[in-house]
Parts: C-alpha cells; sequence; structure tokens
C-alpha cells in the first residue's frame, strides 16, 4: 500500500508528458489562480477565531483584511502590463513566490502588523493573475478556445474561495482556544507547500515561448516597445472595454455589498451568517463564468462569428442578470435574497469571459495593456462602488441607489451588441526570435 501513490505517480507521469503543451498550460494557469482566490477567504473565514486564540483587537485585523483589499485593487490593473513588459511567465512565478512566501509566513506570524504584510503579499498576488494569465491564453489558445480558457482561469479563485468556506464552517467551536494554532498552522503550510509544488511545475513546463496557435514550429508573439505601448486604437477600444468593466463591477456589489447593507438596515439580518447564502453566491459566480465562456466559443466554432459570439453572450448577461436582481429589491428573506443573489452573480459572471478575450481578439501582440484597462475597470468598479451605493442611498434612499445599478447595467447589455471584436488594431512588427526569448516569453 505504500508504494501505492508512488506507483500512480509514475504511472501518470508519462502520461502528463505526452500532453500537447496548450493541455498542459490550462492546468498550471488555472492552478495558480485557484491558489490565490484560496489564500485571500481563508483568512477572512478565520478572523473571528484569531480574534478569540491570539486576543487581537478588531482594529487591528481590520488592517490586515483592508491591506489583502488594497493591494489586490491596486496590483489587477498592473498584471496586464507586467505580463506585457516581463511576460507572463515571469509575473506569473513571481505570483507564485508571494503565495508561497505568504502561506509559510501565515503558518509562524502572531500578530496583527505580520498577518497585515502577508496579506499585503497575498493581495499582491491574486491581483497580478488574471492579466498575466490572460495575456498567456493569448499566445496559447486559438482564438475559438480562448473565452473557455478565460472562464477557466476565472472561475478558479471563486473556486478557492468556495473550498475555504467549506473548509471553514462548521469549525468555529471545534478550532476555538488552544487547538487554533495547530489547524491554522497546519492548513497554511498545506498551502505553501502546494505553492512550491506549483511553482516547480510551472518552471519545468511552462515552456519559455509559446507558440502562436496555427503558426510555425519557429514563430514566436512578441510585445511591443515600451515607446509604442499606447496607440489610439488600444486606448479607445480599451476604454469601452473598461466602461463595461466597471459597470458589471457595480451590478455584482447590487447582489453584495448593497443587499448586505439593505438587509442589515431595514431588517437587521446578517447575509454573511448564513452559509448557504455565501456558498450559493459563489456557485452561482463560478458556474456563470463557465457557461459563459462555453457559450461564448461553442457560438464562435459553430458560426466562425467572432462578433456575434462575443456580443451575444455578454448582452445576455448583462440584460438577464438585470432582471434577476430585480427581486432584490422586495425581499426581506437572507436565504431567498441569497438564492436571487446567486442568480444575478451567475447571469453577470456570464459576460465576463468573452469581454476578457476580446482584449485578445482586437490587440493581438499588444493585448497586455488592453488587459491592463480592462483590470482598472475592474478595480475601480470594486473599490469606488461601495462608497457610490451608500451615497446614492443616503441621499436618495435605497431605491434610487438600486434603480441606478440596474439602469447602468441594461444600458451596458443594449451597449454590448455595438461591439465589435472582428476589427483588429493593426499587428506589432514581431521582435527577432532572440529578443523574444530573452524578454522570456
Amino acid at each position: 500500500m505504500a508504494r501505492s501513490p508512488v506507483a500512480a505517480l509514475s504511472a501518470a507521469w508519462p502520461v502528463f508528458l505526452r500532453m500537447p503543451p496548450r493541455a498542459r498550460m490550462l492546468p498550471i494557469l488555472g492552478a495558480i489562480a485557484l491558489l490565490s482566490g484560496l489564500n485571500q477567504t481563508l483568512f477572512r473565514d478565520v478572523i473571528v477565531l484569531l480574534r478569540e486564540a491570539r486576543h487581537l483587537l478588531n482594529e487591528d485585523l481590520g488592517v490586515a483584511v483592508k491591506a489583502s483589499g488594497v493591494a489586490y485593487l491596486v496590483s489587477l490593473p498592473l498584471g496586464g502590463f507586467f505580463a506585457h513588459l516581463l511576460g507572463p511567465r515571469r509575473v506569473l512565478l513571481g505570483a507564485g513566490v508571494l503565495i508561497t512566501v505568504a502561506g509559510f509566513g501565515m503558518g509562524f506570524v502572531f500578530d496583527a502588523r505580520g498577518y497585515a504584510v502577508l496579506c499585503l503579499l497575498i493581495g499582491l498576488a491574486a491581483g497580478l493573475i488574471p492579466g498575466a494569465a490572460v495575456t498567456a491564453i493569448g499566445f496559447w489558445f486559438a482564438p475559438q478556445e480562448q473565452a473557455r480558457a478565460i472562464a477557466s482561469v476565472l472561475a478558479a479563485p471563486v473556486l478557492g474561495g468556495l473550498i475555504a468556506t467549506l473548509l471553514m464552517s462548521n469549525r468555529t467551536e471545534q478550532w476555538a482556544g488552544h487547538r487554533l494554532s495547530d489547524y491554522w498552522q497546519t492548513i497554511y503550510l498545506g498551502v505553501a507547500l502546494l505553492g512550491v509544488g506549483w511553482f516547480l511545475v510551472a518552471q519545468f513546463f511552462y515552456r519559455p515561448r509559446p507558440l502562436i496557435p496555427g503558426g510555425g514550429p519557429d514563430q514566436v508573439v512578441s510585445d511591443l516597445p515600451v515607446g509604442t505601448l499606447w496607440p489610439l486604437g488600444v486606448i479607445l477600444r480599451g476604454g469601452v472595454l473598461m466602461l463595461l468593466a466597471f459597470c458589471q463591477s457595480y451590478a455584482l456589489c447590487l447582489g453584495g455589498d448593497w443587499l448586505d447593507a439593505r438587509l442589515f438596515d431595514q431588517w437587521h439580518l446578517s447575509i454573511a451568517d448564513v452559509e448557504l447564502v455565501v456558498i450559493a453566491g459563489l456557485f452561482g459566480k463560478c458556474g456563470g463564468l463557465l457557461l459563459g465562456g462555453f457559450l461564448s466559443d461553442m457560438a464562435f466554432h459553430h458560426s466562425g462569428n467572432v462578433k456575434s459570439a462575443r456580443q451575444v453572450v455578454i448582452g445576455l448577461g448583462f440584460l438577464l442578470g438585470a432582471l434577476a436582481l430585480l427581486p432584490l429589491l422586495q425581499l426581506h428573506d437572507a436565504v431567498a435574497s441569497g438564492i436571487w443573489r446567486g442568480a444575478s452573480f451567475f447571469f453577470l459572471a456570464m459576460a465576463a469571459p468573452p469581454l476578457w478575450s476580446i482584449a485578445l481578439t482586437i490587440a493581438p501582440g499588444r493585448s497586455g495593456p488592453v488587459l491592463g484597462l480592462l483590470g482598472l475597470g475592474t478595480s475601480l468598479g470594486l473599490y469606488a462602488t461601495p462608497t457610490l451605493l451608500a451615497g446614492f442611498a443616503g441621499a436618495h434612499g435605497w431605491e434610487t441607489s438600486f434603480w441606478v445599478g440596474v439602469a447602468l447595467c441594461g444600458l451596458c447589455g443594449v451597449g454590448a451588441f455595438a461591439l465589435d471584436p472582428s476589427l483588429e488594431i493593426e499587428k506589432p512588427i514581431p521582435k527577432p526570435k532572440e529578443d523574444a526569448e530573452a524578454a522570456g516569453h
């Protein structure tokens, strides 16, 4: 029995080596995204336990949580830019190092300041990964496969958050007191070891020179020099995607922060304490991402028309998401509100994979800046929406703040049908192969 794991690994390893490079790339990209989501959610779920076992103040733990959130919002737009300048491989490996260091540190740090620094590392890694991973997908996957690959990478952090939530559910009493340290250290050391394993696999299997899908064996994709980073087409087309990403984040906050605040303010219900509600939201978002990528690529594969394949899924995602938000205005039951929250997350998340894939379609070879703008829209939406919603609610009431968000969502759904991802920005002149290799691509 002791030899069975070794025998299984020995049997699976040659099969893994014989897999096509693109088939190996998606697990590598998805695994690091899953680890980032697992880390971010895991710490938030044990704050109560840390306060009881380590006698830390709420304010101190709040600083640690805010450090992770702020770092994530700051680095989310930078993932695409850094991948453009340094190559996605280097950015992803750097994120893996940050996650591994934070994992080992979480097992041995016992003060709030140390937690804040480590949460800062976790947030930085989580923010860099989406842009860099999608940039890599543009190198490795054909256009009719990109939305599904992007959906897998974007759903991986949500799945990591779901795993962390299930892992920590119903553990408060069991982990209370002195037993917390044993469980806490064991879990995070396990996460750190997973990070080490991913780093080694990525070092070995992430090829430094990804091929253009359908190109010759020596043909490579190269990035632009810094001086040509901002052509007018990139700014204008990327700005439209940035606005759509902002409105999507705004609408998602209606089913999240807005719903939580309204239920607590009017009915004194804390939706975060209902595990079914939290899990339903994560399931809805994860399922919507996967379905959106699948439907978009399936339509592209059968019709050959990238314009309609991307437009329809994005437009329907926004419009159906707006409809799913409407019942939230009338409900005051936590479970029912959570179910409709999951439904709204499901439809709104459907728009994300084709939206991110448009950046690869309109800007081949320079997708990093466009993805950076898209990440900037998402980051601004996540940062500004709670303040905007609170301001609307305070000045005009909860209903007004809600209808403003629903109206934005509907406008985006209609406006999405004007997108034309079939129009490419002028392609850059490739660098020589030796320069591309030296850049780490």
